[in-house]
C-alpha cells in the first residue's frame, strides 16, 4: 500500500491574491496616512508659531505693565505710537535699591523687537514671523487716545495687537494691559 504524505504550503494563486489585496489596501490607505502627517504637521507648526505670539505679548505686557508713573507728570512714555513705543521703567534689585531704565518696543522687517537702550538696534528680537503690531492707548473709560499730541497723562491701558500670516491663514492676538499706579 502506498503512503501519501501531504505537503503543507502556499500555492501560487493563493500568494498572487495576496499580493493583489495588499497592493489595493496601500493604494487605499497610503493617501490616508500622508494627509494625517501633513495634518499633524501643519498642526505643530501652528502650535509653534502661536506659542512664539504667545511668548512676545506675555513678554511684552510684562514689561508695558511696570511703566514708571510719576504723580506730577503721569506715566512715563517718551514715545508713543501705534507700532511701537518707548518708555521708563522702575526696577529694584535683591538689595530694595530702584533704579530706572529705558525700554523700547518696536515693529521693524516682520519683527518685534525689544531693547533696554536708546536704540531699536539694540533690542532683541521677540518673534520673526509677524506681520503687523499694533498699540492703542486707552483712557480709563477705555475710550481710545489721540496720538498727537502725545496723551501722556490720560493713558491708563495699552491694548496690543499681534497679527501673523503664515501659509495664508491669519493669527491674531490681542492684549490689554492696565497700568499701574505706583
Amino acid at each position: 500500500m502506498k503512503t501519501t504524505r501531504k505537503i503543507s504550503g502556499f500555492t501560487l494563486i493563493e500568494l498572487l491574491i495576496v499580493m493583489v489585496i495588499l497592493g489595493v489596501l496601500s493604494v487605499v490607505l497610503l493617501p490616508l496616512l500622508s494627509s494625517t502627517m501633513r495634518s499633524y504637521n501643519e498642526t505643530q507648526s501652528d502650535i509653534r508659531l502661536l506659542d512664539q505670539l504667545r511668548y512676545a505679548t506675555e513678554r511684552l505686557a510684562r514689561e508695558i505693565r511696570e511703566v514708571d508713573y510719576q504723580l506730577a507728570s503721569g506715566f512715563n512714555f517718551s514715545n508713543m505710537a501705534s507700532d511701537g513705543m518707548a518708555f521708563t521703567r522702575r526696577a529694584s534689585d535683591a538689595e530694595g535699591e530702584t533704579s530706572l531704565f529705558n525700554v523700547i518696543i518696536c515693529s521693524d522687517q516682520n519683527q518685534i523687537s525689544l531693547g533696554y537702550a536708546n536704540l531699536c538696534s539694540n533690542a532683541y528680537p521677540l518673534t520673526e514671523p509677524v506681520t503687523r503690531l499694533t498699540f492703542d492707548y486707552l483712557d480709563e473709560n477705555g475710550n481710545t487716545l489721540v496720538l498727537t499730541p502725545p496723551p501722556l497723562r490720560g493713558v491708563r491701558s495699552v491694548q496690543m495687537t499681534l497679527i501673523l500670516t503664515y501659509q495664508g491663514r491669519v493669527f491674531q492676538q490681542r492684549t490689554r494691559v492696565e497700568l499701574k499706579n505706583k
